[in-house]
């Protein structure tokens, strides 16, 4: 960490300073260590994330600091990074396209789309295992899966039927990523 900072490597410097809070937060849940260091580390940590402009590890660190500040009793502190927290999962657009829960609070395999909205790998084995022509998914953002639609009505020809009206909410079992054709 010190190689890095006196390199001027803003970005090795981060991702070794994000190692060792997370070895810290780890101690922290075992009450191995008290609460300040974390928090003095996470804080740096946050300056050096917002220096660079790592929005990902920035909303990590964040929630990081609000737990930290909730052990402690500090609900003003706790409030204020868990709203920036929630800002950022808004502004990135970090919500699971099913259930309309954050990604990155617990450790979730993820899959995607051909459209691009991402899933939890858990809903997309019990989504997809099931008979598709009768399940329907509901996607955060319809204005970006219309369009998408609309995309392949007119760019792409589906097993020789041009211009067939398809439907992307039938996804059939066989492959994740194949379309049906009304």
């Amino acid at each position: 960490m010190t190689t890095a900072s006196s390199m001027g490597d803003r970005l090795c410097q981060m991702e070794a300073m994000d190692g060792a809070a997370r070895c810290l937060e780890a101690l922290r849940l075992q009450q191995k260590i008290c609460n300040c260091r974390p928090l003095e580390f996470n804080t740096r940590l946050l300056e050096v994330a917002m220096a660079i402009g790592a929005k990902l590890l920035i909303r990590t660190v964040r929630v990081r600091l609000c737990r930290i500040y909730q052990s402690l009793g500090d609900e003003e502190h706790q409030e204020e990074h868990g709203r920036a927290a929630h800002r950022l999962e808004e502004e990135l657009e970090l919500q699971c396209g099913a259930c309309n829960l954050p990604f990155g609070y617990d450790t979730d395999s993820l899959e995607a789309l051909p459209c691009a909205h991402i899933l939890h790998a858990r809903l997309w084995k019990v989504q997809f295992s099931r008979d598709l022509f009768k399940q329907s998914l509901v996607f955060v953002d319809q204005a970006r899966l219309s369009n998408y639609k609309n995309q392949i009505n007119t760019n792409h020809k589906v097993k020789g039927l041009a211009k067939k009206k398809l439907d992307l909410l039938s996804i059939t079992t066989n492959t994740p990523f194949s379309v049906a054709v009304n």
